[in-house]
Parts: structure tokens; sequence; C-alpha cells
């Protein structure tokens, strides 16, 4: 079984500026490209920006969540 962990109500951590607990602001970018801050089984999309600003990267995770996670994951009120 898969766990998520987030703090908020949404996905993206750190990444997620919408939150009181991010220290990103909407406009800030990875200083990493975006091959190098991808998971192997899931590409960015096309047209991804090579250092993604943080709502390219919380969309990213957002959609590995969708994609990669959420069919295995069961929510804990389902328990």
């Amino acid at each position: 079984m898969t766990v998520i962990f987030e703090q908020s109500g949404d996905i993206g951590g750190r990444w997620n500026s919408d939150t009181a607990h991010s220290v990103v602001w909407p406009e800030l970018r990875a200083n990493t490209s975006r091959t190098t801050t991808q998971f192997s089984n899931l590409n960015h999309a096309t047209g991804t920006l090579t250092c993604p600003r943080a709502a390219g990267v919380k969309a990213y995770l957002k959609r590995y969540v969708d994609v990669q996670l959420r069919p295995r994951a069961r929510s804990i009120l389902e328990s």
C-alpha cells in the first residue's frame, strides 16, 4: 500500500505556494532541470520549461500522484 503524507489539503509540499507553510512564490524556478527533477517512471509534460516554475513543479507532482500513486493508494478513511 502507498502512504502519502501531506501537510495541506493539496499535493505539492513546499512547491504548493498556496499554503502557509510553503517557502516558494509562484514565479520561483527550480534550480535544476526538468530532466533531473522527474521520477524515472513519468516525464514532465511537453512544453515544460527547462527549469520549471513552482506551479509547474506542483502540477508535475499532482500528475505523478494521479498517474502513479493514486491508482494504488487507499484513503485512510476507507480502512
